[in-house]
């Protein structure tokens, strides 16, 4: 089963790092693409580095913990990107 959702959250981590930068370099102009790459891989490098931390951390405290904040974390990730996306269909 371990196996199994290794492989789904690969595949889908692959394709949300894909269209992120499919994004940014597209919402970006052409002499500041190289700037907002370099600062997009240092923030998921920074994720990688404190996620599991904070994940670990929180674990400590109770096993249900790093379940409830990722889906807190989504949740304001939504809400952001729909916000941020009414605004850009206003202009």
């Amino acid at each position: 089963m371990l196996i199994f959702a290794s492989l789904i959250m690969g595949l889908a981590n692959s394709t949300v790092q894909t269209l992120s930068q499919t994004i940014l370099s597209q919402e970006t102009p052409p002499h500041e693409q190289g700037e907002i790459m370099g600062i997009n891989a240092s923030y998921m490098s920074l994720g990688q580095i404190a996620g599991p931390i904070a994940g670990g951390s929180l674990a400590l405290l109770s096993i249900h913990y790093p379940f409830l904040a990722g889906g807190l974390l989504i949740c304001i990730a939504t809400l952001i990107s729909r916000k941020i996306t009414l605004q850009k269909a206003a202009h």
